[in-house]
């Protein structure tokens, strides 16, 4: 398949949601719209924006050096100065790229500058399709492709007293919820939080930093993130959070029959809310179907335990999912 039908990234995997489509009556309802009845829901039509993990010439900052070259070399052809400073290698290049409108190029031979159609050759060559770079969103594949497997495999877990969790589900299982916690808008906010706490103490006085500036400094550190886990780092802040997973115990929840689980745009919760049974079920959640909820707590990370939840607090949890939700959630 090619690169260039990727354009569409969702951030909760299609994979995930697909078990809320096949249960039917589930519709897709906006937060910001008072009193929403939802509209149909389609796993490929939703949760998604367009580029959202793809690296280019705008994400600089996230740019191994042989990509930054890939992008930039060809510029090596030319003499390009801003503010009457020659840019001189390739990762100048790249970070002084969103100034384009303002780099005086010149023919190294004729020491004049080029020509009008010659700059938009050049940007547009910059801005090729043929630059996207699509390691995260290929990369979230491998976790994506194992999910049927292990959903199945819990599934029977649930319902079938011989059955036993392995270790490798175990794993599976930890690392697929740490992914799906980092994909999404709320991992986002959370990083642009930080980043526009910095970026603010960086402030030079009577300099404001641009919101726009700020804006896009948050999304290249998220991307970073990303990537860095993406690659396999061990010191990513992912694959951290993932490894203290390793020290929490597994609840696998069955709803009641003729209750149904919700899901949302920011489907892994925490909950610490001394309000639901004086804060006994507080922990971090993952609805996984509209009957089945995997629960993380501390406690014996060597086991695991399976429990019927009630009706009063598939509520509970739904008003929780809904109340986490970024601005979608899947209801009735």
């Amino acid at each position: 398949m090619s690169k260039l039908e990727y354009f569409n990234q969702h951030y909760v995997s299609k994979t995930y949601t697909k078990s809320w489509k096949e249960d039917g009556s589930f519709r897709i309802i906006d937060k910001k719209i008072e009193n929403h009845s939802g509209e149909p829901w389609s796993p490929k039509s939703r949760f998604y924006f367009e580029e959202y993990y793809t690296l280019s010439y705008d994400t600089p900052f996230c740019l191994k050096d042989d990509e930054i070259t890939h992008i930039f070399g060809f510029l090596d052809s030319y003499i390009i100065e801003i503010e009457d400073k020659k840019l001189t290698d390739h990762k100048h290049y790249a970070s002084s790229f969103k100034y384009f409108n303002d780099w005086i190029i010149k023919d190294p031979k004729t020491q004049n500058p080029i020509s009008k159609d010659e700059r938009t050759r050049i940007e547009s060559r910059i801005k090729s399709d043929n630059n996207r770079i699509l390691d995260i969103e290929f990369g979230w594949h491998k976790y994506e492709n194992s999910w049927y497997g292990l959903r199945n495999e819990i599934i029977n877990v649930l319902n079938n007293s011989k059955a036993k969790l392995s270790t490798e589900t175990y794993s599976i299982l930890k690392s697929f919820i740490g992914t799906q916690k980092w994909r999404g808008e709320d991992a986002h906010r959370q990083v642009k939080k930080v980043t526009d706490s910095v970026m603010g103490l960086m402030e030079y006085p009577n300099d404001e930093i641009k919101q726009d500036e700020m804006k896009d400094m948050a999304r290249q550190q998220f991307l970073n993130l990303i990537r860095k886990f993406i690659d396999g780092d061990k010191d990513s802040v992912i694959q951290k959070e993932i490894d203290m997973y390793d020290n929490l115990t597994i609840v696998i929840y069955k709803a009641p029959i003729n209750t149904k689980l919700y899901t949302s745009d920011n489907p892994v919760l925490i909950i610490q809310d001394e309000d639901i049974y004086k804060g006994i079920y507080n922990g971090l959640y993952f609805p996984i179907t509209p009957q089945l909820l995997v629960g993380l707590f501390k406690g014996d990370s060597t086991k695991y335990y399976k429990d019927t939840l009630t009706e009063s607090l598939v509520e509970k949890l739904n008003n929780k999912i809904i109340e986490k939700a970024i601005q979608y959630y899947l209801g009735e």
